[in-house]
């Protein structure tokens, strides 16, 4: 839904206002990119350690750790 929202406020920036004034914008959900889910997601986030580091964040005694896994 936020994706429908954000790329719909582009669309009526571009949009002249005599166009909405006779109600002839298009609320299309094609619109929306097939790959909105990725805008959200932070993938960088998630790449893997070296070894090093794994064992150096392991053995570290913080609770904030710079990997995460989940066995859901």
């Amino acid at each position: 839904m936020c994706q429908y929202l954000i790329q719909h406020y582009y669309y009526l920036k571009t949009v002249d206002f005599h166009t909405i004034e006779k109600c002839m914008v298009d609320w299309s959900v094609h619109r929306i990119p097939v790959n909105s889910r990725e805008t959200f997601t932070r993938i960088a986030a998630n790449r893997p350690l070296s070894i090093e580091e794994f064992e150096k964040e392991k053995a570290s005694p913080y609770k904030t750790k710079k990997y995460h896994y989940n066995y859901r």
